[in-house]
């Protein structure tokens, strides 16, 4: 988490100092976005190669930001899009007759544990292969069982 927020700082630090340069002209046509971080180092640069095949080439702005201040930046107008991930436990608080969502695809998620001396994982998760319980968080952020 701090590593997120360090990166966050980092990018805001990069853009204050092209604004006192006077380094900020952006095209007309730009599209803004917000996203995480691993988002734009990872989905981002393909999905918009995609778009920019059938397209042409297109002016974007990249903000990689925390999930909550993408979504503030989007609602202040601070950005055109955000991209993130979608959890139903942890839905981002925006108003769904105001702002539209689209699925862009779904990532399944693997558990891996480094192996214990006998070669077997060294932590597994509670329930059976064919029936794992799954650990995830609560509203205040405590680590508990499904």
């Amino acid at each position: 988490m701090f590593n997120e927020q360090a990166l966050a700082m980092l990018s805001q630090f990069h853009e204050a100092r092209a604004l006192l340069r006077g380094h900020t002209e952006t095209p007309q046509a730009t599209i803004e976005f917000a996203m995480r971080h691993t988002l734009s180092l990872t989905y981002f640069p393909r999905w918009l190669q995609r778009i920019e095949a059938q397209m042409g080439p297109i002016h974007t702005r990249l903000r990689a930001v925390n999930v909550h201040d993408a979504a503030l930046a989007l609602v202040e107008g601070g950005c055109d899009l955000v991209m993130g991930y979608h959890n139903p436990s942890y839905p981002v608080a925006l108003d769904p007759d105001r702002y539209d969502m689209l699925t862009l695809g779904k990532e399944p998620i693997s558990s891996f544990s480094a192996p214990g001396r006998a070669g077997r994982p060294r932590h597994t998760l509670p329930g059976t292969p064919s029936r794992p319980r799954l650990i995830c968080r609560t509203r205040r952020t405590r680590i508990s069982a499904a």
